[in-house]
């Protein structure tokens, strides 16, 4: 079995639970929905949670299922481009247009600031935030004595480490360090977070619950990065990360938390360049 056909493999359950759950059940709601409205009666509320949910409408779940979908598909290509500062300058304007697309969809409908719970940032949330890195690092660790990097290695000939990880650790262009720095650093964690947890988790959570809208995007999180020997990891992270989000109710939770992990991993990896330190 190939890398890819393992995404593959993991990706399609998602792709179909979009397809034939998520969808069909959305649209049922939605012409429940009319049927109300046209009856003059009210629409019951959705029972007290912890992130807002109102604003969410059975499109939505479609355009979860295109980000399913993508998922799935782009695995075919994953590994076979080359980064080049003209290719993460376009990943720079797919994380611009990533971040306005939800907020330009949803700002016609809700408060963004209330929505993303913006306000409410406390001191106190940051023990989600370094608990949450603890715990990515400690299930990395927890893989690496149970020796799946090493069946990794022994199964593909070579740990697969991720094109940016392998140019943070020998590539001399300072340009190019700064830019997968800049987009590893901020631009991924605004992104992802404000895709995964500001959008994709609360739209899976509204037809499904809580529990499958943690795994839901925490395994979809792990899969659009496209590397086997991280996908342990960013699964438990994903799911973390939502959990902090649904329990603070501010998306500045996850993203603090993202932006830690991926600026620790960057710093790692360019300090082993200059010290006998290993990655």
């Amino acid at each position: 079995m190939t890398e890819l056909t393992i995404f593959h493999t993991i990706a399609l359950p998602l792709l179909a639970f979009c397809a034939f759950y998520l969808v069909p059940i959305s649209v049922w709601r939605f012409s429940q929905q009319v049927k109300a409205i046209k009856a003059g009666e009210m629409a019951q509320p959705e029972a007290n949670q912890s992130i807002p949910t109102a604003h969410i409408n059975f499109i939505d779940v479609f355009i979860v299922l295109a980000v399913s979908a993508y998922a799935w598909l782009g695995a075919k290509y994953a590994g076979e481009g080359v980064i080049t500062i003209g290719s993460l300058l376009q990943g720079l304007a797919s994380q611009v247009f990533a971040i306005g697309f939800v907020v330009l969809l949803w700002i016609f409908r809700a408060n963004l600031v209330e929505t993303f719970g913006l306000k409410l940032l406390q001191l106190k949330h940051l023990r989600w935030c370094f608990g949450i890195v603890l715990s990515a690092w400690g299930i990395t660790a927890l893989f690496q004595f149970a020796g799946y990097f090493s069946f990794l290695e022994s199964y593909y000939g070579q740990a697969p480490l991720q094109e940016d990880v392998q140019i943070l650790q020998s590539s001399p262009d300072i340009v190019l360090l700064s830019l997968i720095a800049l987009l590893a650093c901020i631009g991924a964690p605004l992104m992802e977070e404000v895709l995964f947890r500001g959008y994709i988790y609360p739209v899976v959570k509204t037809f499904s619950g809580t529990g499958i809208a943690l795994v839901f995007s925490g395994v979809l999180f792990s899969l659009i990065h496209y590397n086997l020997a991280s996908l342990p990891t960013l699964i438990v992270m994903g799911i973390l990360l939502a959990l902090a989000y649904e329990k603070t109710r501010c998306l500045w939770v996850p993203i603090i938390a993202h932006c830690i992990f991926n600026s620790a991993t960057v710093g790692f990896q360019l300090l082993s360049r200059v010290t006998e330190i290993q990655p």
